[in-house]
């Protein structure tokens, strides 16, 4: 699994060491990740001999399936049916014989089999459209003692959505979420979907989960000349989002497309074409897992186990995969795309448990877009002569706008524009986002009647 190689991830080679100890009893004991997603098949190879997922504790959040057990629905097409299953298998997937891997591989084939992973079935898809299981998912991570959660999903953000990551963080769990995908031409202009990070990976107290290709350049396949040769001249492709500068404080990046995708067809287990900032997530969601195996004695030394403070445990945890992420030193500005860097677990496995204060806190994920409310409101009141409106109207609208700005593929440009992390809106910028709201075919006649 190349991915995972030294050259790339350094997974294998930390995933090895966390193994060795806990055969040796050394580290005594696993970490619980939780796996949000589609659900998984069970019976697929790289999942069936893995002990180590826990199917008792599976569980599915899609209304009118609370007695399946995160069991994936596969309808014969579709590129979301078998997501969770390919994703669950990079994050934890055990050994397959050379003939379910033509020959290629027997290794493991995940990054963190030796973690404890429940798999949670939110959706049939991987756009968030609504939050609610989302956030039952998240209550009942924290209900099992998850450490981490791992989410290849994103999508529009919600006041609940922000109130759950939140609630996560301060219950000691890594979350880590994948930054999202577009489609662009050979143009390098977005067809579908904003290019920008989408949500729950744009809050600041989650991991953004971006994209680097194998050759070590940037997920993005248009707009920069240095990378030319990434480009295809007219074919449409999937390319990972990212920016504003703001998102990218909190994210990094892992190898992606053409990492080994499992497969749900029985003819053929895997694939190598796994790709989107999906296949990132789990790799960067196994490395803080094997961080929190490896130097469990040292965080509860800290104190980062204890009531109120389980917070420092997310912040030593990110700030050590952080500090060993790699930037090119010939190419600083790849910054603007790996946010801190190319993952190296088994640098930052080296990385000592930092010391961490109270003035280290990230602040509460709900700012990501308070300032976007805040503008809304005041443009309602002086350029509509409209009585003051209270907060809950004000976010109720922005949410609204917002949503049709990331849905609408024509405003994609603009949404990528809009500044969401400052309280700093220009007039001339609201009349514009107001004006092509208005016009937009996925405004409500309510919305159009309030702008």
């Amino acid at each position: 699994m190349a991915h995972l190689d030294a050259d790339y991830s350094q997974l294998a080679q930390a995933r090895d060491h966390v193994m060795a100890r806990l055969a040796d009893n050394s580290i005594s004991k696993r970490v619980k990740i939780a796996h949000f997603d589609t659900g998984y098949f069970p019976s697929h190879p790289a999942i069936w001999h893995n002990p180590h997922i826990l199917r008792d504790l599976a569980k599915s959040f899609v209304p009118s399936e609370m007695t399946n057990k995160a069991l994936d629905k596969y309808y014969g097409s579709g590129e979301v049916q078998g997501h969770g299953l390919g994703t669950l298998a990079l994050l934890s997937g055990w050994k397959m014989d050379a003939e379910h891997t033509d020959g290629q591989f027997t290794d493991y084939f995940g990054a963190a089999p030796c973690a404890e992973v429940i798999p949670m079935r939110l959706a049939d898809g991987v756009i968030i459209l609504d939050a609610e299981t989302f956030v039952e998912a998240v209550d009942y991570a924290i209900e099992t003692g998850c450490e981490v959660i791992t989410m290849s999903r994103g999508g529009k953000p919600s006041m609940r959505m922000a109130r759950a990551v939140n609630k996560a963080y301060e219950a000691g769990i890594v979350i880590v979420t994948a930054a999202g995908n577009s489609i662009v031409g050979g143009s390098g202009f977005a067809k579908h979907g904003p290019r920008t990070v989408v949500w729950p990976a744009r809050f600041p107290r989650v991991i953004a989960a971006c994209g680097v290709c194998q050759n070590h350049f940037p997920y993005d396949f248009g707009g920069q000349e240095i990378f030319a040769k990434t480009r295809g001249t007219e074919i449409e492709r999937m390319q990972g989002n990212w920016g504003p500068a703001s998102a990218m404080q909190y994210a990094m990046a892992a190898y992606t497309p053409n990492v080994p995708w499992a497969m749900v067809r029985k003819e053929r287990y895997f694939s190598l074409d796994g790709g989107g900032t999906s296949s990132a997530t789990p790799q960067i969601a196994a490395a803080a897992a094997l961080y929190i195996m490896e130097h469990r004695d040292a965080l509860e030394a800290k104190g980062y186990y204890q009531p109120g403070q389980q917070w420092k445990k997310v912040e030593a945890v990110r700030r050590a995969l952080f500090e060993k992420a790699y930037i090119d030193s010939n190419h600083p500005e790849l910054k603007r795309y790996y946010g801190n860097g190319i993952l190296k677990a088994m640098d930052a496995l080296r990385v000592p448990v930092k010391d961490i204060s109270d003035d280290m806190k990230t602040p509460e994920a709900e700012s990501s877009w308070l300032g976007w409310s805040e503008a809304i409101g005041l443009f309602l009141k002086k350029r509509r002569g409209m009585l003051a409106q209270g907060p809950a109207i004000q976010r109720a609208t922005a949410l609204e706008m917002q949503h049709v700005l990331m849905t609408d593929p024509a405003l994609a440009e603009l949404y990528d524009r809009l500044p969401f992390e400052t309280d700093e809106w220009p007039e001339t910028l609201l009349d514009e986002v107001v004006a092509a709201v208005k016009h937009s075919a996925y405004c409500s006649q309510s919305l159009n009647k309030t702008l």
